[in-house]
């Protein structure tokens, strides 16, 4: 069975009620977690990083990471 995490990024904007998956991401788990993530975060410009262990059977999810730079701005306008 292989057995790998994953970290799935999303675009949040409780404003105008969008929350919706962008793209995944196999993570190198020799690479500090937090600073994967955050380079994740900034290619993708995602506010929601979540963390997720996949086997052969199931997905697991970890943790939720939030980018606080990458939240939407709308209430600005509003």
């Amino acid at each position: 069975m292989s057995e790998y995490l994953m970290a799935m990024t999303y675009d949040e904007c409780p404003v105008e009620n969008v929350w919706e998956e962008m793209n995944d991401y196999i993570l190198d788990e020799s690479i500090e977690l937090k600073s994967q993530l955050k380079t994740i975060a900034k290619a993708d410009f995602a506010p929601v990083v979540r963390v997720f262990k996949i086997n052969d059977e199931q997905s697991i999810f970890i943790k939720e990471f939030r980018y606080e730079e990458y939240q939407c701005n709308c209430e600005k306008w509003a």
